[in-house]
């Protein structure tokens, strides 16, 4: 999806955001915003069987033509690991291995933290996603005296899986220091767990960890301090501290040109608080407990 911008050619190898948008060879990447960060990770979240296919395709791909480039010294047997589970992601996959390696550099403790989640997607998140998969989130639009209460329902191995993931610094570490380092990780191996996540993810995993990152790269980068509390809960380590982001972007007459949004943010009497009149008719993770929702000014410019 991050393509290099030269002579409109797709690279022959994955290339993952970096911090700096200057490659080193004459290329740049695109400056993507909050919104297209987490847009990318979405699109890798279609389907989990389409998923694990195209992902597996690819970096299979690219095994081949390592191997070729003699990076490995013999191939890996994949049909020893049809179901995908009791294996290590990271260790089966010398295409990201590599890829990390190639653009920040691959220290003990990175080669540490990713080998320990490439175990936990294969031993623990993968066999759950099986379960949650034939145990879909439930809609429960009436309590049973009728009154509205629209909550969903999960399956208690969809919340293990969030546990595992959240906890293991999937958001927390890019923005704040893990315990061994003085400073956050690189875009390149945050990104690369989710690559390891999206090969055995369940229905509402990844998702919603894109646009929790992304609504916290937002806060990052734009609060003035006064939604502090929100960022910190949205990169919290401890699961029951964190909360999950939504996002309301698309609207019927736009679909992915979100340019042609009408939705507008009317000032209010109150500094800060905005009122929003339009209508959005796709949400990404719609029970989150945080909404990054996207609305024009009234004297913004078309576009």
């Amino acid at each position: 999806v991050f393509l290099r911008l030269r002579d409109n050619r797709i690279p022959r190898e994955p290339l993952l955001p970096q911090r700096t948008s200057e490659l080193g060879d004459g290329s740049f990447l695109y400056p993507w915003s909050c919104f297209q960060y987490s847009v990318w990770i979405y699109f890798t979240q279609i389907g989990r069987t389409s998923v694990a296919f195209c992902g597996s395709v690819f970096a299979r791909t690219l095994i081949f033509q390592h191997a070729q480039a003699g990076v490995m010294d013999s191939p890996i047997d994949y049909s020893e690991y049809e179901r995908g589970q009791d294996c290590n992601y990271w260790e089966l996959d010398p295409a990201i291995r590599r890829t990390v390696e190639r653009r920040v550099g691959l220290d003990d403790e990175a080669e540490r933290r990713l080998r320990s989640f490439g175990k936990t997607i294969g031993e623990k998140v993968s066999p759950n996603a099986d379960v949650v998969a034939e145990n879909p989130p439930e809609l429960r639009t009436y309590d049973r005296n009728g009154e509205r209460v629209n909550e969903l329902e999960y399956h208690p191995k969809h919340t293990e899986n969030e546990k595992l993931v959240y906890e293991s610094g999937l958001i927390a570490d890019l923005f704040e220091p893990p315990e061994e380092r003085d400073e956050p990780v690189s875009h390149v191996e945050h990104f690369a767990r989710f690559y390891l996540m999206s090969y055995a993810s369940s229905t509402g995993l990844g998702c919603p960890a894109a646009m929790t990152g992304g609504a916290a790269l937002l806060l990052e980068k734009f609060d003035d301090g006064s939604l502090r509390e929100h960022y910190e809960a949205l990169t919290a380590r401890d699961y029951d501290e964190h909360v999950t982001a939504a996002m309301f972007l698309t609207e019927k007459q736009g679909g992915s040109d979100v340019g042609a949004n009408d939705t507008v943010a009317e000032p209010t009497d109150e500094e800060g608080v905005y009122e929003l009149t339009g209508e959005k008719w796709f949400c990404s993770n719609i029970d989150s407990e945080a909404a990054m929702v996207l609305a024009r000014l009234p004297d913004a410019p078309d576009g």
